[in-house]
């Protein structure tokens, strides 16, 4: 039993690598000259940062099973360090990890904010982190700033609703239904940051060894033969064939490649909002005083470049010369114009930026290195859920063919993994094994 998986990034590996487990026979097409998809790591005079994908989740249960069949759980370490805002006035805010209450937020914000979490994740359904199941709850039909939209809410949408959508989405609380939000909101309450020693797709890597992978092939339209997906042509004109077919693409990518006969599933990948991520990254003279690695500027100042993370405050063994790398980002909808600027007009405008944030800093840069990432994160906007509910639904009725992707989980590497897991469970089940 052959299964063709296109897509190189944590979503196809798992899978091809579950596959393997299993007995089948795999092939792997990566348009790309690397693994990972949005999972990157870049190098420079013996540093690594991530400058994709950032984060695994102390909750994570696919990924973390992954790193322990790659032997690399040894490898995972906790961010500890402090987020920081520095506000209009100058003023410093320091919330060390596990921080319970936001002295931002006011008593009546902290109040507010506690009462959500005891009334949507302790009596609301039960979530199911990083899958998207029947059935989706009226939150879903909500936006999340219809829901805090009290002029008493204020400081709760600046300093706590809009950093949280931006920190799992790259995009503002407008792109973000309450169900999204709250689903963030228990991924943050349960669980906290986890990387690895080598960077975040290192573990990409490693399964991309096991698995192997051809790259440079580019999937030009998938082959079907009697309603049934049969195989794929690749854009030097080779067909490949195969018992099975798993996408395993950013949203966009697979909308280029479904035929005519899959119209609706195809109008429903071109509908799907992302954000690019055109990054400016920093590299210091020198490591940045205390233990901080996430810097803000006041978010309600809406500059261009909202937060910096200072990869060797994250992860100290990414950074043998122990110099601070900051990574700048940015956020829809202003994410798409910046990706027509130069790479000149990108490090100026996050210099100008920087300095809200870390004042003096344009003053202590080495060197200056800017990365795009054409496709970031999906956004969930008011009924995104049920939208996908409704096409995993269609896809259960395609013959020949599965999708595996961090869209249909909620936007981040567990639940790419975990779709590639669901994708797996029904390969075996067509094909049996």
């Amino acid at each position: 039993m052959k299964v063709l998986i296109i897509g190189a990034g944590i979503s196809g590996l798992a899978s091809a690598y579950w596959l393997g487990k299993a007995g089948y026979e795999t092939e792997v097409l990566e348009s790309s000259e690397k693994p990972g998809g949005r999972m990157v790591t870049l190098e420079r005079k013996g540093d690594r940062l991530d400058v994709g994908a950032q984060f695994y989740h102390t909750n994570f249960k696919h990924c973390f099973d992954l790193m322990e069949e790659m032997k690399m759980s040894g490898e995972r370490t906790d961010v500890t360090g402090s987020m920081v805002y520095r506000l209009q006035d100058g003023s410093v805010r320091e919330y060390p990890r596990g921080t319970i209450y936001m002295d931002l937020l006011g008593l009546g914000g902290n109040l507010k904010l506690y009462w959500n979490v005891f009334r949507h994740l302790a009596l609301g359904p039960k979530i199911i982190p990083y899958h998207i199941n029947d059935p989706i709850p009226t939150s879903d039909s909500i936006a999340v700033l219809d829901h805090f939209n009290r002029e008493s809410d204020r400081a709760l949408r600046d300093f706590l609703i809009f950093p949280l959508a931006v920190g799992a989405t790259m995009g503002p609380p407008e792109y973000m239904s309450l169900y999204h939000f709250i689903r963030a909101l228990h991924t943050f309450a349960i669980s906290h940051h986890v990387c690895l020693a080598r960077g975040v797709s290192s573990l990409t890597d490693e399964l991309a060894k096991v698995v192997g992978v051809q790259y440079g092939s580019p999937v030009k339209q998938l082959i079907m033969e009697k309603g049934k997906v049969v195989g794929v042509e690749l854009k030097n004109g080779q067909v490949r064939k195969a018992d099975h077919v798993i996408v395993a693409l950013d949203s966009a990518s697979a909308a280029k490649i479904l035929p005519d006969e899959m119209a609706e599933e195809r109008r429903f990948f071109e509908g799907i909002i992302y954000s690019p991520s055109p990054m400016p990254v920093f590299f210091l003279d020198r490591p940045l005083p205390g233990n901080v690695w996430n810097y803000w500027s006041d978010p309600r100042m809406q500059r261009t470049f909202l937060f910096a993370i200072d990869e060797r405050a994250k992860v100290p063994q990414m950074c043998p010369s122990v110099k601070s790398v900051l990574t700048f980002w940015a956020v829809l909808p202003k994410t798409f114009d910046l990706c027509k600027q130069s790479d000149g007009d990108l490090a100026k405008q996050a210099k100008e930026d920087a300095e809200l944030m870390i004042p003096g800093v344009s003053n202590w840069i080495e060197d200056i290195q800017i990365v795009r990432l054409p496709y970031a994160t999906e956004q969930y906007p008011v009924g995104a859920y049920q939208r996908i509910m409704d096409f995993k639904h269609r896809a259960e009725k395609l013959d020949g063919i599965s999708f595996a992707s961090s869209l249909l989980g909620g936007t981040n590497m567990e639940s790419a993994a975990g779709s590639g897991f669901d994708a797996v469970a029904r390969v075996r089940r067509i094909l049996g094994k």
